[in-house]
């Protein structure tokens, strides 16, 4: 069974940790990207990160529990709350965990896959090492059985002096290795639309790229912010010469005192100028319609805004509608994770056909892209993020995802340009990490 202790970093100062009665040591506050960049050398696995918009941060590091449930025997739902039990029976007092990271695959039924092995379909990790930053509060917790702690401790104050070293940057110029066949596949799927086999699909393309050099993740985390503005950004590290990373504007839910938020975030154009037309409105559409249709159940009131915004992610501008939903008495941010994934905006309408042309049609195996990542607490808590803009990297090679929605509107080639501006996007942030 285990425990957990905490490290409070006041808003100025360091943190101080009691190393005996008569002696304490004073740690500086920490910087999330450096953190990473310091246990990836020490080899501290799994990392796990996850950054809000509004500037929430949670870094994992190693492992106190890991749950992944056998997904396939039983529904969404019920697979998740069997993963989230495992997850809590190992602490003596199940309310002591702080927070446990959440990943779901796009599809838990897909086939695994050898590129996503190092990830399972679906994981509540809580770490050995857990740093969580809130407004200007930061807190470290360390879980462990009571005999482990002291070791735990040893580790974050060699990371906390080794996230004091910055190696030299290249900015390296990244070629993407194309598949030609994707506008065959957009045509297909606007004839099946057009037969009334389906109302809308998502597609989804990848890119592969050579990477000159390992990424460094506090400047991946720095121009994140400065291309991206309000995204998440979501890391996974399974293992040496490993990773997926996710910069992506799309809220799944997020859940605090009984309110859930979400969004629709659907139809693309590209450029500064405004150019919302009819395809971009009825793909729009499908999916604010669905999302509210499927929080029906998990509430006593749906609220729509009623109009959609422009939103813009460096060069590409999605339009948006907040939906938030009042919700029942015992449902959380689970309930709310299987009610709404996945989500039209990166499967399709109506869900069954559009998952079934998916997997029929799609030459990938999506494993983490537009899956659920995030975290989930003690009550049943925290916020998920739909993991699209991603990449996955494997030894000196990344693979580069993105994808259209596809309504009986588009236009094979215009789908195609959209697909390439949005992994350019992700190898903009990744050059200036290398």
């Amino acid at each position: 069974m285990f425990t957990t202790e905490s490290l409070h970093y006041p808003k100025e100062g360091g943190g101080s940790l009691t190393l005996s009665e008569d002696e304490s040591l004073t740690l500086p506050r920490p910087d999330f990207g450096a953190c990473i960049a310091a246990a990836r050398a020490r080899g501290l696995f799994p990392i796990k990160y996850f950054r809000s918009p509004e500037g929430e941060e949670l870094l994992g590091l190693g492992t106190a529990v890991s749950a992944a449930p056998r997904t396939g025997l039983a529904s969404l739902h019920d697979t998740l709350q069997l993963g989230y039990r495992e997850a809590k029976e190992h602490f003596l007092i199940a309310d002591h965990l702080p927070a446990a990271f959440l990943s779901v695959w796009f599809d838990p039924l897909a086939k695994r896959d050898k590129a996503w092995k190092p990830y399972p379909h679906m994981v509540f990790h809580v770490p050995a090492i857990l740093c969580k930053r809130e407004g200007d509060d930061i807190r470290v917790y360390f879980t462990a059985s009571r005999m482990d702690l002291q070791k735990l401790r040893d580790q974050w104050i060699k990371l906390s002096q080794d996230a004091q070293l910055t190696p030299e940057l290249h900015s390296p110029e990244l070629h993407p290795e194309w598949n030609d066949g994707y506008t065959d596949c957009v045509k297909d799927a606007v004839s099946a639309i057009k037969d009334g086999e389906l109302e809308k699909v998502v597609l989804a393309r990848s890119a592969s790229v050579e990477l000159p050099g390992p990424v460094y993740f506090p400047a991946l985390l720095r121009s994140a912010d400065e291309h991206e503005g309000d995204c998440y950004v979501a890391i996974d590290i399974p293992a040496a010469g490993h990773a997926f990373i996710s910069l992506t504007p799309e809220r799944l839910a997020s859940v605090r005192g009984g309110k859930l938020r979400t969004g629709a975030l659907a139809g693309t154009y590209l450029g500064e100028e405004e150019q919302i037309d009819g395809k971009m409105k009825a793909e729009h559409k499908y999916v604010t319609d669905s999302i509210r249709n499927a929080l029906k159940d998990l509430g006593t009131r749906v609220d729509v805004s009623d109009k959609a915004v422009p939103r813009r992610y460096g060069d590409i501008t999605h339009l948006f509608t907040e939906i938030t939903a009042s919700l029942h008495q015992d449902t959380g941010l689970l309930e709310g994770i299987a009610a709404l994934h996945p989500t039209p905006a990166v499967c399709g309408t109506p869900y069954n056909d559009a998952l079934d042309y998916i997997r029929l049609n799609e030459e990938l195996v999506r494993g983490m892209y537009a899956g659920v990542f995030g975290y989930v607490d003690s009550e049943n808590e925290g916020e998920a993020a739909v993991a699209i803009r991603s990449l996955r990297i494997d030894g000196n090679r990344a693979e580069v995802y993105a994808g259209a929605g596809i309504v009986a509107e588009s236009d094979p080639q215009a789908e195609d340009e959209e697909t390439r501006a949005k992994v350019e996007s992700v190898l903009n942030i990744l050059r200036s990490a290398i």
